[in-house]
């Protein structure tokens, strides 16, 4: 049961519902002497400030794994984005529409996306050309604001988060693919910029567990999953040249899966840990802010899926040699397929997507029977989405494409009457 599902309704007669009775969502949300806009008696500054705590866990990890620059990368995203907001309030009618906490929130999920090392004064990308990384902060601030008016403000049906953030990881691919991790000694209080390669590409231990050498650097540096998983998919050759298969790709290519679960590998902000990341979509769940049954459908969908899409069983020096999986044509084992799922569901946005992103009241369906039919097709299309576009952003554009089709899935799930 959502919050808003919670409030009490307009009674039918006196017998069925007394005033007296103590409100049954908590007193921090109910509307105060100086209402903003509400919906059902909630203020909408009452309810985004409910559900800003749930972002915490997210937070917590990424300072953990990536150090200070996590949280102050952070406040770089939410302070730009309300002092864009503050911009965009003066303009039309749309400004208007605009709320300061709902903003704060949609700043949180975005700062939850972005990579810890933005926040920087030099360039860590040494191929990119000279210059400071942080404006890209700021820039992800203002862009956010400008969707966020661009789209109506609260309830639009677009997510301005989704919509930011793959217009910037289009934009720039490079910058906003995270690419270092601090080392065990220096977890939380490590600078990430200070870092080597690893040498450590294909252990198969733990990162938390490797033991490197002494008085080495703060953090080190490697290819994100996410971005092995998409080569792979692209049928891109192996750098040596020797034919590559789904499974030495999984056995020999990729870092232990607990890196991914637990954390202890590159990724954004709020995407270090996938157990954070499920951590604070349940308390999300629990103070209210989500339909569960979202969430719940998009995971088991998109995992279903990976075992049934066409993938390439193995690349050649002639290209990859695509099979569908379930007709079982190259022995590829279930357990195979299960942990390709794993990593692909743990490596990119999927389920940060589907607790905070695809659960938005306004982007989702409005009745019970369109919202489970909305899941079920979000994670099939997400699925579809990080297989033959990208890991990192196809969860996005498969929310964005889905926010559009939601009106007509609520017509159509709406029940008939049995008498006109």
């Amino acid at each position: 049961m959502t919050l808003h599902d919670a409030l009490p309704e307009s009674p039918e007669s006196p017998d069925t519902y007394d005033p007296s009775d103590p409100p049954p969502v908590p007193s921090p949300v109910l509307t105060d002497h100086h209402p903003t806009p509400t919906h059902c008696g909630v203020s909408l500054r009452a309810l985004y400030g409910w559900l800003l705590p749930s972002l915490l866990p997210m937070l917590a990890a990424g300072t953990f794994f990536l150090g200070w620059r996590a949280p102050a990368a952070f406040a770089t995203v939410v302070v730009s984005t309300l002092v864009a907001v503050s911009l965009w309030r003066l303009v039309g009618q749309r400004g208007r529409s605009l709320h300061y906490t709902h903003a704060t929130l949609l700043a949180g999920l975005l700062a939850c996306l972005m990579p810890a090392e933005l926040f920087s004064a030099s360039n860590p990308w040494y191929s990119v050309g000279p210059g400071a990384a942080w404006p890209l902060l700021v820039a992800a601030g203002f862009t956010l604001a400008f969707f966020y008016w661009l789209l109506g403000g609260v309830g639009s049906r677009l997510h301005p988060v989704a919509a930011s953030a793959l217009a910037l990881l289009i934009l720039f691919p490079t910058q906003l693919t995270p690419t270092n991790v601090l080392v065990r000694p220096h977890l939380l209080t490590g600078n990430l910029l200070s870092a080597v390669a690893s040498p450590h590409e294909s252990s198969a231990d733990p990162h938390l567990t490797l033991v490197l050498p002494e008085n080495s650097l703060d953090a080190f540096r490697t290819e994100p999953v996410s971005s092995r998983l998409t080569a792979f998919m692209r049928g891109s050759p192996s750098p040596d040249g020797i034919w590559l298969s789904l499974e030495s790709l999984l056995r020999d290519r990729l870092p232990p899966l607990e890196d991914l679960i637990v954390g202890g590998h590159p990724g954004a902000i709020g995407l270090t840990s996938t157990v954070a990341v499920l951590f604070a979509g349940l308390t999300l769940l629990y103070r209210g802010g989500a339909d569960w049954r979202i969430p719940l459908i998009v995971l088991i969908t998109a995992f279903t899926a990976f075992f049934f899409l066409r993938l390439p069983v193995v690349i050649t020096s002639t290209g990859p040699a695509w099979r569908w999986m379930a007709f079982r044509e190259q022995g590829v084992s279930w357990e195979t397929l299960a942990t390709f799922a794993f990593y692909q569901i743990a490596a990119g946005p999927l389920v940060f997507t589907a607790f905070f992103l695809a659960t938005d009241h306004a982007s989702a369906p409005t009745n019970r029977r369109g919202r489970i039919l909305y899941a079920a097709l979000l994670g099939t299309s997400a699925a579809a989405a990080q297989l033959y576009f990208s890991t990192q952003t196809g969860p996005l554009a498969a929310l964005l494409l889905l926010s559009l089709l939601s009106p007509t899935l609520t017509r159509v799930t709406r029940p008939k009457p049995l008498l006109n």
